[in-house]
């Protein structure tokens, strides 16, 4: 219950050890899904096989890693 009154920490509500109780950077990977049409998900693949990036996980967390402050 820990886990949904604070909104952070670990499995069953255990703390992660870091910054105010927030996950250690990618030590417990979590899935994301993201909706998207046929034709933006080619677009996507075009663009990242274009530019050499391997994983769209990768190209994700580099984007988002470039709009975070830590």
């Amino acid at each position: 219950m820990t886990n949904q009154a604070s909104g952070w920490g670990g499995k069953r509500g255990e703390y992660y050890k870091g910054r105010g109780g927030q996950p250690q950077k990618y030590d417990d990977p979590v899935e994301i899904r993201i909706r998207c049409d046929r034709s933006w998900r080619d677009r996507l693949d075009s663009y990242l096989e274009q530019h050499d990036i391997k994983s769209r996980n990768q190209w994700l967390i580099d984007l988002i890693d470039s709009h975070i402050d830590d």
